[in-house]
């Protein structure tokens, strides 16, 4: 059980950083694991409190990356709403995924326009019933999956887990599946209850493979 509160904000990158320090940098991962990951911990909590999680570089046979999208029609935005807010010099932008994460409301209110988003475009309400089996596969028994809606490049989320080693579990699982799909991952943990939610935004686009930090 969760006997205090804890607030860790973990940052993984698929392919490269775009404007992260240098001393944000870990490079200490196991085999399973396949991206260099930049932590961020904003109260400085022991290292025995932190759980990571590993995109997964795999091959997108299910959408069109944003570059081509945007070729297809030069004056059209490659991304829905929501998403493009997220999205800085075609890169998850960390500072806006942290801030959105962090707060209940604003994580909220993304999640509910994201979803109105993903109900206007086909593309979109299919990678999310995609990621959504996936996730709930990796999940199983070790949590509840409670959101994930998705736009053409973006994916936001939580998942609820009695303990953080669950959530480790599941995570291990979600990295060994082939099938997910993801390119760059920003996540948050938050106390709730007695338990612990996962939060994260992730790409599903090798476009937007980076992760960007004005800081």
């Amino acid at each position: 059980m969760i006997k205090c509160l804890v607030r860790i904000t973990t940052v993984a990158i698929a392919l490269q950083c775009a404007g992260c320090a240098a001393d944000t940098v870990d490079t200490d991962f196991d085999d399973a694991r396949t991206a260099t990951e930049v932590r961020k911990d904003a109260r400085r909590e022991p290292a025995a409190t932190r759980a990571d999680i590993d995109p997964i570089a795999a091959s997108a046979v299910l959408r069109t990356p944003a570059e081509h999208r945007k070729a297809a029609n030069t004056e059209a935005s490659p991304y829905l709403a929501t998403e493009s807010e997220l999205i800085v010099h075609s890169s998850l932008s960390i500072d806006v995924s942290n801030e959105i994460l962090d707060d209940n409301a604003l994580f909220s209110r993304a999640l509910e326009r994201m979803r109105r988003e993903e109900g206007t475009s086909a593309e979109a309400q299919q990678l999310a019933r995609h990621h959504r089996e996936v996730l709930e596969r990796a999940v199983g028994e070790l949590g509840v999956v409670n959101d994930l809606t998705c736009g053409l490049s973006l994916c936001i989320g939580s998942v609820t887990s009695l303990t953080q080693a669950d959530h480790e579990a599941w995570s291990r699982r979600l990295v060994k599946d082939p099938a997910a799909r993801r390119y760059g991952a920003v996540h948050s943990y938050e106390p709730l209850g007695d338990q612990l939610q996962h939060r994260f935004v992730f790409s599903t686009d090798p476009a937007v493979a980076a992760l960007f930090s004005s800081r």
